[in-house]
């Protein structure tokens, strides 16, 4: 596809690109999308994907306008990333539309780019590991904790003691 982009670099992450698609890049895509309508509409009179592409067109102008519309964007964005070798960090927006009879598809696109980041060092530190040593009783204490942790709580009766979960109503 012919497209001319114009990059308008924005701060930071944020890239601005204007997309100009020519009028002829434009009449293919929208015969494409005439195409693809006519084999699958059904208009009466005729067979399943047999109307006349006139007919289609007239019927359909809007939706095939819509979608050859769509094609142009996704075709124009995968060919901006792809010519600017761009890590993309998030779906594009796209403003500034202007689609008109006999003129270039014009549009702006929005996204950010993944941030490069430049380490000044990743070489030269030292780690020192602490020697821990795990004896039976610290086994034994973690081994209770979990079972409190994990415990099924019982309904008892009498006077609660310490560590028992209790309910409590307060009215007034």
């Amino acid at each position: 596809m012919t497209i001319e982009i114009t990059k308008n670099e924005g701060s930071g992450v944020d890239r601005h690109v204007q997309v100009s698609v020519p009028v002829q890049t434009v009449k293919e895509a929208e015969d494409n999308a005439a195409r693809r309508y006519a084999s699958s509409v059904r208009l009466p009179g005729f067979r399943p994907g047999k109307a006349p592409p006139g007919m289609v067109r007239k019927k359909f102008a809007e939706a095939i306008r819509q979608e050859a519309l769509e094609s142009l964007v996704r075709d124009a964005y995968k060919e901006v990333v792809e010519k600017g070798d761009l890590k993309v960090a998030s779906q594009p927006h796209v403003h500034a539309v202007k689609f008109e009879d006999g003129k270039p598809l014009t549009f702006e696109l929005h996204f950010e780019l993944r941030p490069t980041i430049e380490l000044a060092r990743t070489s030269g530190f030292r780690v020192t590991r602490r020697n821990v040593v795990t004896t039976q009783e610290n086994v034994r204490d973690q081994i209770e904790s979990i079972r409190d942790q994990r415990s099924a709580w019982a309904p008892v009766e009498g006077k609660p003691l310490p560590g028992d979960m209790v309910n409590v109503e307060i009215s007034t």
